[in-house]
């Protein structure tokens, strides 16, 4: 019956707590054949001191892991799960270290508004997102790569979806095992809270004025100036380049 769900000699070994040359003896006296093809090897066993994000990415090469591990989130989805946790399952990739340009002057701390803020807060949670990654849970890729070459059970691992979430880029496979992943919602909560309490803050309860310019036959509006030649630069973009060279 295992075998007729393509589960490998070693899986089947695995289930029935034998060793895996018995397995391969009793199958060649039936008759059946492999169900993994000569020379056709898998990503292997998760290495407990690597960087558990690069064991992960190692192993959703592997078409056959992903798509196991795609239709496990999607059902997860179906069940009712949040889309996040699920979306976090299917890999979420670290952002990119945030490199604001500074603006073309300073900000007078009794002057700081809720623009000032809010783009600041973002650029905190950009850089504290550039630290962590949404990965599945260790126990749904080892039972992905149980099953590997049977995608039909991918819906029974719907049930450990549920243990993916956010984690350290450089938390290791073995330190994964060790721990919950942060749920995704702890850090949505957690910079929902400051951005209310930066706004709280700020001495001045309004957004900044957007400077708009009116030009063109019919009126209309663009927050552009207008150069030398006759075209039009964003003034939000020339005062990022002035502060960068520091006027």
């Amino acid at each position: 019956m295992l075998h007729s769900k393509g589960l490998t000699d070693e899986v089947i070994a695995q289930h029935m707590g034998i060793s895996r040359s018995r397995v391969l003896k009793a199958r060649k006296e039936i008759g059946l054949p492999a169900n993994r093809r000569v020379g056709e090897r898998g990503p292997g066993k998760l290495r407990d001191q690597v960087p558990y994000i690069q064991e992960v990415r190692r192993v959703m090469n592997d078409a056959m892991i992903a798509r196991i591990i795609r239709q496990a989130a999607r059902k997860y989805r179906e069940d009712g799960g949040d889309e996040e946790t699920a979306w976090a399952a299917t890999v979420i990739e670290p952002r990119s270290v945030f490199h604001p340009a500074p603006g073309s002057y300073c900000v007078k701390a009794d002057k700081t508004n809720l623009t000032h803020v809010k783009y600041a807060v973002q650029v905190e949670t950009m850089a504290d997102f550039a630290g962590i990654c949404g990965l599945p849970g260790v126990e749904l890729v080892e039972r992905a790569l149980e099953i590997r070459g049977s995608v039909e059970l991918a819906p029974t691992l719907a049930c450990l979806v549920s243990s993916s979430g956010y984690m350290g880029t450089h938390t290791t496979t073995a330190q994964a095992k060790n721990r919950n992943p942060d749920s995704v919602h702890i850090w949505n909560q957690i910079w929902g809270s400051y951005r209310k309490e930066s706004e709280e803050w700020a001495p001045v309860k309004e957004e900044s004025k957007k400077k708009l310019i009116t030009y063109g036959e019919k009126g209309s509006i663009s927050n552009g100036k207008k150069g030398k030649g006759g075209g039009y630069q964003n003034i939000q973009a020339r005062q990022a380049y002035m502060g960068a060279l520091g006027y």
